[in-house]
């Protein structure tokens, strides 16, 4: 219970953290900026993105997040359209699925997705790491799956299993803060309200966190720290 409490006071400190103020909105306008060096809506609104189906418009997706799958586990995953289909159905993970909304057999579902991403059913996505299947569960899932990688971590810190942090991040995004993020999306130049929720926070949180040239650059512009843990 401590842990939880812990993991849950944490997360609830990085959320305040990187909504508050103008800077939250100057950042955000940088990445969704279709002009910027970010990956902006391309990476949940380009292409083709069928809720039922893994296709090449995904996996391109999410390779403007700086991962690239190996050529293998391409293959393999477009090679098996039915078994991603069965675990995206809209009755196991419904496509417009809110992660505040997401029930314990959600989770499970979505823990079986990120399991089979990773390995398939004969380990054959050898390759397909966490980071990787989080990202591609994300552009299949927006406002369900946040994506963790080290620039994520540097904000809120260690975060236990992927269950634990869905689960506490989930308890956090309170009507408040999804109030905040509302305002954010819509305060953003270009407007940014169909941005879902949770991929507006992955972009905060990354903004954050980030190490990259062009992340730094965006929060001097923005007047923004970065953390620094």
């Amino acid at each position: 219970m401590t842990k939880a409490l812990d993991l849950g006071a944490r997360i609830g400190e990085a959320l305040d953290a990187v909504l508050d103020g103008d800077g939250a909105v100057l950042l955000a306008e940088a990445y969704f900026d279709p002009a910027g060096p970010f990956a902006a809506r391309s990476f949940h609104a380009d292409g083709v993105n069928d809720p039922l189906v893994i296709g090449r418009d995904d996996l391109l997706a999410v390779t403007l997040l700086d991962v690239r799958f190996p050529p293998l586990a391409l293959r393999q995953l477009l090679d098996q359209p039915s078994e991603a289909s069965e675990w995206l159905a809209d009755d196991v993970l419904p496509a417009g699925l809110c992660l505040w909304d997401a029930k314990p057999h959600h989770l499970n579902a979505l823990e079986g997705l990120r399991s089979w991403l990773m390995h398939g059913t004969d380990d054959e996505h050898k390759g397909v790491g966490y980071v990787i299947a989080d990202k591609l569960a994300a552009r299949k899932r927006p406002n369900l799956v946040p994506i963790i990688d080290r620039a994520v971590l540097r904000v809120i810190g260690p975060i236990g299993t992927r269950r634990e942090f869905w689960t506490v991040l989930g308890e956090q995004l309170t009507s408040s803060r999804r109030k905040r993020l509302g305002q954010i999306g819509r305060q953003m130049r270009p407007a940014g309200d169909e941005v879902p929720a949770v991929r507006l926070l992955d972009a905060l949180l990354w903004m954050h966190g980030s190490r990259s040239i062009n992340a730094r650059d965006a929060r001097e512009v923005a007047g923004v720290q970065a953390h620094r843990p």
